[in-house]
């Protein structure tokens, strides 16, 4: 039997994405996500032709004749009349009748200009007749009245979201209930107890309600209207019942998330994904991750096209299912809220929450329009991970590593391997990296001993005086000032100490030459390495001492870094601003 659906869309730029039971539009804000669907809609149905401005093309499923299509849709086919053969049905937002089309007589005529208008596969023609009959199109807007009290039903046909609710009957509404009492934890039963209107009612539980509507009436006054409830459970109830009732084949919504807090935009998310098949077919556009993840939870088929607009233009890719669902289901990238950067311009991946916090702060300084999500690696490798996960769904990416990434030759292998980069490159950052390891000298073994004898001599005197105070506190400070005095004079003993201090000014004249070979090549590929060492190097050259209590550092260097000029000539600021090129570049 004929489906009718939307078989492919054709994208500004020449993409063409062939649409399954499920498609979400997503990208940074102003890419063109509702314009998208509103390109759609006007394309599939709306007679007089208006080129989209996103999206070219809509490639509709056509019927193979007249009888094909009315016996799928059977209402198509409208009703006779003095005038001729009249179809009714309620508009593509669903808020009301949509004027009724009126052909003439007899009925085998119009038959014949149906036929030769599904023969021609005349794009107006067929949108007016099939598709603003079978699609239903979601706005943000028309979500808060769509389900608001109304007039009953006088007639066979519903003219709103209401009526279709009343016609479909208790299981349909029983499953809506179900649906907003796992996102809101109250209950909805229609009211109909009033002939001549409709209104829905909400309370945390109703119990037996009568099933004569007469005596059921004073019992459902007691209760409160949907109508006047807030946003978020009026849009979600209109998203929902539309879904559950309406028996369009074809349904697009705006913004689903729309004054949802993020746990309910997860739940409509996965109410959305149920709700799609063969028979219903969904598109939406959303920017919210929540939405996102509801949806990848409930369904792994889905269609996720991404929309950037990158220097004025639009950029379309349809991105890779099992890569979306390594997003969500890789324990590591779901804590981290991997996915939200499918939602912006850009993304800047470092090791620990501090490093992203602090080139947040000197990012939005440089560019304090930027649409940029920033996240926490953990650790080196992982970065990488991230790094490569976002380029191959089309998201501008940097990556930050420590100076002391350079360190191990296996581990920087590793660390490089994701840039995909040319084998020739490779082997040109690879024997540069030995070039560096090279120049790195650490201290002489009498030089290791002195240092850590001095730490052990100063952590005794203080520990004895401690002890001679007989002072609990003061004893537990003298344990933990000597154990930091240790672990530094350890730490500082070590080769690569020296360059996680000072950057790559610790190099000799080849180590140096040898890093801005690396440097260049590989922030050209999006992956930085701290040339100044580590975060705690960062603000020396403002007065910030380097430390290795990053706790201490990092409560002193935000405010310090947010009093900066967004034009001052120092490190922090270069390095971000090299960062901010390689992301925005055209």
């Amino acid at each position: 039997m004929y489906n009718y659906r939307l078989v492919s869309i054709e994208c500004n730029d020449g993409t063409s994405v062939p649409l399954g039971d499920l498609t979400v539009i997503i990208g940074p804000n102003n890419a063109g996500k509702s314009r998208a669907l509103r390109d759609i809609v006007q394309i599939t149905t709306e007679s007089v032709e208006i080129p989209g401005k996103v999206i070219r093309l809509v490639q509709p499923s056509f019927p193979a004749d007249l009888p094909d299509l009315l016996t799928a849709y059977p209402f198509l086919k409208g009703q006779s009349s003095p005038n001729g053969v009249m179809t009714n049905a309620m508009l593509p937002t669903l808020t009301g009748a949509a004027p009724a089309v009126h052909w003439g007589n007899p009925i085998s005529v119009v038959e014949d200009t149906w036929s030769e208008f599904i023969r021609s596969r005349d794009r107006g023609n067929n949108a007016m007749l099939i598709g603003a009959r079978l699609t239903a199109h979601l706005t943000t807007e028309t979500r808060l009245t769509l389900v608001n009290s109304g007039q009953n039903l006088s007639g066979d046909h519903a003219q709103s979201v209401l009526q279709q609710l009343y016609l479909a009957g208790p299981e349909k509404e029983a499953e809506l209930s179900a649906a907003v009492k796992s996102a809101f934890n109250v209950e909805l039963v229609l009211d109909f107890s009033t002939p001549a209107n409709l209104c829905i009612r909400v309370a945390k539980t109703f119990g037996p309600i009568p099933p004569d509507p007469r005596t059921a009436r004073p019992i459902l006054q007691q209760f409160e209207q949907l109508d006047t409830q807030g946003d978020g459970l009026r849009s979600f109830v209109s998203v929902a019942a539309a879904l559950t009732v309406m028996e369009r084949p074809v349904c697009l919504i705006d913004e689903p998330e729309a004054f949802l807090h993020p746990p309910q935009a997860y739940a409509l998310g996965r109410f959305i994904a149920k709700h799609s098949g063969s028979n219903k077919q969904v598109l939406i556009a959303t920017h919210s991750a929540d939405v996102l993840r509801g949806i990848l939870a409930a369904k792994s088929n889905v269609t996720v096209l991404r929309i950037d607009r990158p220097a004025g233009q639009n950029r379309f890719r349809l991105l890779a299912p099992e890569r979306l669902a390594e997003m969500t289901q890789d324990a590591l990238l779901a804590t981290h809220r991997v996915i939200d950067g499918l939602f912006s311009s850009a993304a800047v991946i470092s090791e620990a929450d501090s490093d992203s916090r602090f080139y947040e702060a000197l990012l939005n300084k440089i560019r304090p329009d930027s649409d940029v999500h920033f996240v926490c690696a953990d650790n080196k490798q992982t970065v990488q991970k991230i790094a490569s996960l976002y380029r191959e769904l089309g998201v501008s990416t940097a990556g930050i590593v420590d100076i002391d990434a350079l360190n191990r030759s296996d581990e920087f292998k590793k660390l490089i391997q994701p840039l995909a980069l040319e084998e020739k490159i490779v082997n040109e950052i690879i024997a540069a990296r030995e070039t560096i390891a090279n120049s790195v000298v650490g201290r002489t073994s009498q030089e290791k001993a002195t240092q850590l004898l001095n730490a052990l001599v100063s952590a005794h005197q203080s520990l004895a005086a401690a002890l001679t105070e007989d002072d609990t506190s003061g004893i537990d400070k003298a344990i933990g000032a000597a154990d930091s005095a240790i672990r530094k004079a350890i730490d500082d003993s070590k080769p690569w100490a020296e360059i996680k201090r000072r950057g790559a000014e610790a190099f000799d004249d080849a180590g140096k030459a040898a890093f801005e070979k690396i440097y260049s090549l590989l922030s050209d590929a999006g992956l930085f390495v701290n040339r100044y060492g580590e975060l705690e190097s960062m603000l020396t050259d403002v007065g910030l001492s380097y430390t290795t209590d990053k706790r201490a550092w990092f409560q002193s260097a935000i405010p310090l870094a947010n009093g900066l000029s967004a034009t001052a000539d120092i490190r922090a600021l270069r390095f971000t601003r090299e960062i901010v090129e390689h992301l925005f570049r055209s």
